[in-house]
């Protein structure tokens, strides 16, 4: 059983291109300022991952494989996660309860549950 998201807020990911996808991570904490959070990239032999947080212990940590169109998470432990789309094609988001195709241009609020 995985354990429930520990952080209350809402994480910012801002797609932006086909590689390494995101241009910015901000954290929004209830009554606090934006703050942008560190990513990571690593490049695998057959698919990248992307690490959102600081690489230690309590803190926020969202780690997903960076697909050409599609996001899929493995890990995370937000209560919610907003995208934006801002690639000239449609994103699939894969990984959390709810999957959704994002359109162009467009962005979504998702729970931060994993299906697993």
């Amino acid at each position: 059983m995985r354990p429930e998201p520990v952080f209350n807020g809402t994480l910012v990911l801002d797609i932006c291109s086909e590689d390494e996808k995101i241009r910015e991570a901000l954290w929004l904490g209830d009554g606090q300022e934006p703050q942008a959070l560190d990513i990571f990239h690593h490049l695998g032999m057959h698919v990248d991952t992307v690490l959102i947080g600081p690489l230690t212990a309590d803190c926020i940590n969202v780690r997903f494989y960076n697909y050409p169109y599609r996001i899929e998470f493995y890990d995370c432990n937000v209560k919610q996660i907003k995208i934006i789309n801002h690639l000239k094609h449609t994103l699939t988001i894969r990984g959390l309860t709810t999957p959704v195709d994002l359109e162009p241009y467009d962005s979504a609020v998702l729970k931060g549950e994993l299906i697993w």
